[in-house]
């Protein structure tokens, strides 16, 4: 107990000591600044428990440390503590830690756990940042407890690091870059986005394309080879000279698939992302009304070989181009269309999401549409089960040209 205790005291010491440099940055940043750091740590983890063999989960380098399984258990019920108090439905952990014990349990939990943390930190605001919530018995700002949640992965990385380097295993972070079969997809987390969501890897692989996230600022040079530049959920400006080279691209061939979501998370007058669609004549508008867990629908057409459903909660529609995907209303029927595709004449293509719930994989098959807690993820079960044939069917057409 003692030593768990010095343990958070110290992660407590690093989220405090970064929240505070967190706050001298940039007003509008907080939340945003935090999310590369914990998709890059989220991701490492899952591919890490995903490398060691089932044989070796019980694998302890002493019998006074956790066997690798017991590591893996550790940190998903650690994810439940820290990502339970950030949404107002505090889930119980699961006591991974001493109920599981075969490899795919433990996988399957853990990226249940990521996806449990995704949503609640994916729906955190500058706005609430500061707000007070109960951790360990205390009161700690909703940043500090995101900042501890990437701190306490992080010192548990480097035991899974140790664990597969004695069983001759390379970390993932260490892994070396495939070469691809149709070229690199240029994935920008240099506007306060995610890195790209856990299963966009086995996505990539299906599809033969190298995913390359960039912290660069966009240009010609930067996205030469690149088949196609997702931004997903940017939260930051683009510069002019981005603006002109993201637009110059498409018009040389490239492909964009643009993704903004609710006002509160992502700002059209902040990002301008606007500006990069309207010269295809595209345009994001303000936010519709707001209908909780109504779900969405993407017709089968030029690219999507059957009706999909997928999930969708509060976003904005999309004017111009080609509709495809529209929110369902009260009733269940197609409203308002919220993705759109555009082929440009030098071969280039665009799609234009207003939601991001899908290029998430959120929505499970369970899921009932209008259920569910008020812009709550924690308190519902999204409808909308087939965001991950959906995002290959959109990805896969905007790079096979």
């Amino acid at each position: 107990m003692k030593k768990r205790t010095l343990i958070f005291a110290a992660v407590s010491c690093l989220a405090l000591m970064t929240f505070s440099h967190v706050q001298a940055q940039t007003s509008g940043s907080l939340v945003a600044d935090a999310k590369p750091g914990w998709a890059a740590i989220s991701a490492n983890i899952v591919k890490a428990a995903e490398k060691m063999p089932e044989e070796e989960y019980s694998f302890r380098p002493a019998t006074t440390v956790r066997s690798y399984g017991q590591l893996i258990g550790h940190i998903i019920d650690a994810h439940y503590l820290f990502c339970g108090p950030l949404s107002a439905e505090n889930k119980t952990p699961p006591d991974a830690e001493k109920k599981l014990t075969s490899k795919a349990d433990l996988v399957k939990t853990l990226k249940e756990s990521v996806g449990y943390c995704n949503a609640a930190i994916e729906r955190l605001t500058d706005a609430q940042a500061a707000e007070t919530v109960k951790l360990f018995g205390r009161d700690k700002a909703r940043l500090s407890v995101l900042y501890m949640n990437i701190a306490h992965d992080n010192e548990h990385y480097g035991n899974l690091v140790t664990y597969l380097r004695i069983k001759g295993l390379v970390p993932p972070s260490s892994e070396p870059r495939q070469t691809s079969q149709l070229g690199r997809l240029y994935f920008d987390v240099a506007h306060g986005q995610f890195d790209p969501p856990a299963p966009m890897s086995d996505l990539a692989k299906r599809l033969g394309v190298e995913i390359s996230s960039s912290r660069d600022l966009i240009s010609l040079e930067s996205l030469k080879g690149s088949r196609l530049l997702y931004l997903r959920a940017p939260s930051k400006p683009f510069a002019p000279q981005e603006k002109e080279a993201i637009v110059g691209y498409v018009k040389q061939g490239g492909a964009l698939l643009l993704v903004l979501d609710e006002e509160s998370r992502q700002s059209l007058a902040t990002t301008g992302v606007n500006d990069l669609i309207a010269p295809f004549g595209m345009k994001l508008t303000p936010d519709t009304p707001y209908l909780h867990n109504c779900g969405a629908v993407a017709k089968a057409g030029e690219f999507i070989k059957a009706d999909r459903e997928i999930p969708y909660s509060g976003g904005r529609a999309v004017e111009g181009g080609t509709p495809f995907a529209y929110q369902l209303d009260q009733n269940g029927k197609p409203a308002q269309p919220f993705a759109a595709w555009k082929k440009v004449d030098s071969g280039g293509r665009i799609i234009v999401m207003g939601e991001g719930m899908a290029s998430l994989f959120l929505g499970v098959p369970e899921g009932q549409r209008l259920t569910g807690k008020t812009r709550d993820p924690q308190g519902t079960t999204y409808w909308g089960r087939d965001s991950a044939v959906f995002m290959e069917e959109v990805i896969a057409w905007l790079v096979n040209r």
